[in-house]
């Protein structure tokens, strides 16, 4: 099946938090650059930022993220108590397939 089709499967919240990130992968350059130190810190995704864009409880944020983690599309990383989301290769290779 093609990307499209398992996307338009996934449930509203879900297919909202894959577009915040396919939209804040668009404001970066690259992965690499988010992972940089010096870059800003609206470009990061922090777990409280997808609570609050998405309009959803902190619970739900947190499972469908650690759904996502397990499936190997997302790394979380703590920063003291800041839980910093991060995107890998096969969430940004999904995030373009999407744009087309």
């Amino acid at each position: 099946m093609p990307i499209k089709a398992l996307y338009n499967l996934l449930d509203y919240n879900k297919r909202r938090l894959i577009e915040m990130i396919a939209e804040n992968l668009g404001n970066s350059e690259t992965l690499d650059q988010a992972i940089n130190p010096r870059v800003a810190m609206t470009s990061l995704i922090h777990l409280t930022k997808i609570t609050r864009e998405l309009e959803i409880s902190a619970p739900t944020a947190s499972r469908m993220v650690k759904e996502f983690q397990q499936a190997g599309l997302l790394t979380v990383h703590e920063v003291g108590r800041a839980k910093i989301i991060m995107p890998t290769p096969k969430m940004k290779e999904i995030c373009e397939a999407l744009k087309e």
